[in-house]
């Protein structure tokens, strides 16, 4: 005779060892496949599009990531502060006169200029992004806080 069917109490325990070794074995798989698509993920680089709506704030990336900030005006001098190079820049370009498709010509006192600074993520850790206003464009009344800013760029 077959011990299986003799015993059901035998044969419910190997039934029971089977189901928790399969799925073991799909927790398993599915942790294997889920990490390798965050791998995928966390390589692959972003843009982070930052203004002077972000000034003062704490902004967190993963390495590679790209920071584009763009400001207003093309006075703008850009300067990292921090103890370990987390990240570095990579170009700054200045545009002068209406954008394509302005609604307003340039006249003193409006913004028909600005200032893009590129940077990209190297390690983790952090480090502060700043920019000043080297002189105020004309037409402009420039005061201490609209003359400077700041984010801090946490790589994680």
């Amino acid at each position: 005779m077959n011990h299986f069917f003799k015993h059901s109490s035998d044969g419910t325990r190997r039934i029971t060892r089977t189901l928790q070794s399969m799925i073991g074995l799909v927790a398993v798989g599915a942790l294997l496949f889920g990490s390798m698509g965050t791998g995928a993920q966390a390589t692959a680089s972003k843009t982070i599009t930052l203004t002077a709506a972000q000034n003062g704030r704490v902004i967190t990336v993963n390495p590679g990531a790209n920071i584009s900030v763009t400001l207003e005006y093309s006075n703008w001098t850009f300067s990292t502060q921090g103890t370990r190079k987390v990240v570095t820049l990579v170009s700054t370009t200045a545009t002068k006169g209406a954008t394509s498709g302005a609604t307003q010509a340039c006249v003193p006192g409006r913004a028909c200029a600005s200032v893009r600074a590129v940077y990209v993520a190297l390690e983790p850790g952090l480090m502060r992004l700043y920019a000043h206003l080297s002189s105020c464009p004309t037409g402009v009344i420039c005061s201490a806080s609209p003359s400077h800013w700041t984010v801090v760029i946490r790589v994680r």
